[in-house]
């Protein structure tokens, strides 16, 4: 998922590796904090009705006539910014390091079946030919070579970079998390900064990563398959494109096979 701009003045310049992260995650930051404008009410809303086992809506008027109207639905909205602006930064730019590692690996392999190809075709031309002069004979064709390695990424290796990306992201953010959610459910609370003063003082610094063991076990698959499912179908787009370049070649290739045949002329 290549999704930075290109360098250069309107041409087409690929930006280097350091340039290429350094676009991802402003743009995964800059995402991270529409989304926490966007979810910040909704999960507000979501807190306090699995606490209070109270309908949604019901949940939704009672904090707006009680807590300060309208605004009250943005409780916790600026902890929930710092939350979420580094997190998909670093879910985004991990999912890129990890992809870059992964096609330069299957590359590399395709490399090197390339050039076993080549050994082993030169090696049947060397045999043939020294065959040829001994025997007057030439010798049958070699089996069929093995398919090159594809140049795209393993499935698995897609499922191993989402799922880490979404693994570490989760992880870093972690006790913002913990701090965004005591400070939405607990209207007692009037800052982050006081829900982190309590907490530490009464439950200790462990309490910041308490959950985050099923947190990461669930964002391993879910990532997985979410970067899975987005990665895949775009190579198959861009394989769909490649086959109708090919395709529009070739058919023109014919056009002018035929318009030479017939005596016409190819004009550029």
């Amino acid at each position: 998922m290549k999704l930075a701009p290109s360098a250069g003045d309107g041409a087409s310049q690929p930006l280097s590796r350091a340039q290429a992260y350094t676009w991802c995650g402003l743009a995964g930051a800059f995402a991270g904090f529409v989304q926490s404008v966007i979810t910040g009410p909704m999960e507000l809303v979501k807190t306090r009705s699995q606490l209070t086992q109270r309908p949604v809506g019901e949940c939704l008027r009672r904090i707006v006539a009680t807590e300060g109207g309208p605004r009250a639905l943005f409780r916790g909205l600026g902890v929930t910014v710092a939350r979420d602006t580094p997190g998909l930064a670093t879910y985004f730019v991990t999912y890129e390091m990890l992809m870059d590692y992964l096609r330069e690996r299957a590359e590399a392999a395709r490399q090197q079946e390339l050039l076993k190809r080549r050994r082993r075709k030169a090696n049947n031309f060397t045999e043939n030919t020294e065959l040829k002069e001994n025997t007057s004979e030439i010798a049958p064709p070699p089996p069929p070579l093995p398919l090159l390695v594809s140049p795209y990424p393993s499935t698995l290796a897609v499922l191993f970079a989402g799922g880490t990306a979404g693994m570490l992201s989760w992880l870093i953010v972690y006790p913002l998390d913990v701090i965004k959610s005591r400070l939405q459910a607990d209207a007692r609370f009037a800052s982050s900064r006081q829900v982190v003063l309590e907490t530490y003082r009464t439950e200790g610094l462990a309490v910041f990563m308490r959950g985050c063991s099923p947190t990461l076990l669930r964002a391993f698959p879910t990532n997985a398959a979410t970067f899975a499912v987005v990665t895949w179908t775009l190579y198959s787009y861009e394989m769909y494109c490649n086959r109708q370049a090919l395709g529009a070649g070739a058919n023109a290739a014919a056009a002018a096979a035929v318009t030479l045949a017939n005596g016409g002329e190819i004009l550029d």
